[in-house]
């Protein structure tokens, strides 16, 4: 019982940290996607 307690949290932890990456990974690439729009337009 303990057990699954502690793998439960320890799976909820790295899936928030994964989750965190992945919000990172989101906006680097919409940032981006915004310079090299904005890169298109002034050139």
């Amino acid at each position: 019982m303990i057990k699954s307690i502690f793998f439960l949290w320890r799976y909820s932890f790295h899936a928030s940290e994964l989750n965190q990456i992945f919000n990172f990974c989101n906006f680097f690439i919409l940032k981006r996607n915004e310079l090299q729009n904005w890169f298109y337009f002034y050139k």
